[in-house]
């Protein structure tokens, strides 16, 4: 089961949730015909993740409730943490915060770094989306600092593309891009196509529109293969305002 798990993870960032999720599905069947209570929950908190990114937000939450019927105490953190992202993707931002402000504590307990890193970056996510631009950078710094640390290269680069998102929402569009060169570089799949998509956004807000269509539609394809279903069609409407922008609306509407 904890072998299988680790494949679907692998697989998510390989190729995508798609086939991911398939993986992680026969987990949870597994674990569930032995009886495998700790990590059938474990599974389902991972099975979870990749059900958001599918756009299945609902059935994420009830993976997660399930889960914490089981998870208790210090071993939470991550479910907490999963959820937090679950709730924040579905627009439910206060509840993400609290159970941001839930899950890390217990992940400093218990020292899980990889979750410690994403909760701080995620939540600097929300945190920026509300305006609190000062507490998100802090988040984002304190993720930086324990990726450098511990050698953790993709966390980082991650890291890095969501420091570069936070400077363009605070208008220094220069240093924006160049964290996004940075994370693009040197990242692959779904951080990847984040810090393009950024990038492009970065563009399109300082008037570069046909550069930032040019950079959506080199990599939409490999985005909408890769199975990210939210993704896409955020990606559709970030090209119809560049069409639109260019003044292509015939482009425009097709996109949208």
């Amino acid at each position: 089961v904890v072998a299988r798990r680790a494949l679907g993870l692998a697989l998510r960032h390989l190729v995508g949730p798609t086939e991911s999720a398939r993986v992680l599905r026969d987990d949870v069947k597994v674990a569930e015909k032995h009886a495998l209570v700790k990590p059938l929950a474990e599974a389902r908190v991972t099975y979870a993740a990749i059900l958001a990114e599918l756009g299945r937000i609902d059935a994420a939450l009830v993976e997660c409730d399930r889960a914490a019927v089981v998870l208790r105490g210090a071993e939470a953190g991550p479910l907490f943490a999963q959820r937090a992202l679950i709730l924040s993707r579905a627009g439910r931002n206060q509840e993400a915060l609290a159970d941001y402000a839930k899950a890390l504590p217990l992940l400093r307990a218990t020292r899980d770094i990889p979750f410690q890193g994403l909760a701080y970056m995620n939540r600097a996510n929300v945190l920026a989306y509300l305006g609190r631009v000062n507490a998100a950078e802090r988040d984002l710094q304190n993720g930086m600092a324990l990726a450098r640390a511990h050698g953790m290269h993709d966390l980082l680069a991650n890291l890095t593309g969501n420091l570069g998102f936070l400077m363009m929402r605070k208008g220094n569009i220069p240093v924006a891009l160049r964290h996004f060169s940075d994370a693009v570089q040197q990242s692959t799949g779904y951080v990847k196509f984040g810090a393009t998509y950024d990038r492009a956004e970065a563009l399109l807000s300082v008037g570069l529109a046909n550069e930032a269509r040019y950079l959506l539609e080199s990599v939409i394809g490999e985005v909408a293969t890769a199975g990210f279903a939210v993704d896409t069609a955020e990606w559709h409407l970030m090209l119809a305002h560049a069409a639109l922008a260019e003044g292509d609306s015939a482009s425009a509407l097709s996109f949208a």
